[in-house]
């Protein structure tokens, strides 16, 4: 009797044990998924956040352009030096407009790639996933529900007798 008592008690907590691993990995999924969407998310957020940065930062360049330039034209410049002076101001602005450009241009496209098929692809994992977590934990928790009226059957069974109306 002790043998069978000793199998119940094994039975129901494997149960368990298999009951928990269904809410741990359903449970551990769900929070994979959301995390990857929250990334998403804060990057697309911090890519707008460097497009405005971006923006605000050719604007100071534009401001400080034209009072290097109204300054430029106040001075009294002799020889080669006015000639010099346009041409390294010009030089020096494009240079800024095309770093600012390039980083505008790149963060747009890796922003839209996020926020477009790559968001597409982690709603659809993250679906999916989810779905997998809870088939897992049903199925975990199925076992669970079977097992333990197993194991009450045998338990009845042994301990109170069979009967017509068991």
């Amino acid at each position: 009797m002790s043998d069978i008592g000793g199998e119940l008690d094994s039975m129901r907590a494997t149960a368990k044990r298999f009951d928990s691993a269904g809410q741990t990995f359903s449970g551990r999924l769900n929070d994979l998924s959301t995390r990857m969407s929250t990334a998403a998310r804060q990057f697309v957020e911090t890519a707008d956040a460097a497009l405005k940065d971006a923006t605000e930062l050719t604007s100071q360049v534009d401001t400080e352009m034209t009072g290097l330039r109204s300054q430029g034209d106040a001075t009294a410049w002799r020889g080669q030096n006015k000639v010099r002076f346009d041409a390294d101001l010009a030089a020096f602005h494009a240079k800024i407009n095309e770093a600012t450009g390039k980083m505008r241009e790149f963060v747009t496209s890796v922003k839209t790639q996020v926020a477009g098929p790559l968001n597409t692809e982690i709603t659809t994992f993250g679906g999916e996933v989810r779905t997998s977590g809870a088939s897992a934990q049903t199925i975990a928790s199925s076992f669970n529900t079977s097992v333990i009226g197993q194991a009450e059957a045998l338990d009845t069974a042994m301990n109170q007798g069979w009967s017509s109306g068991n």
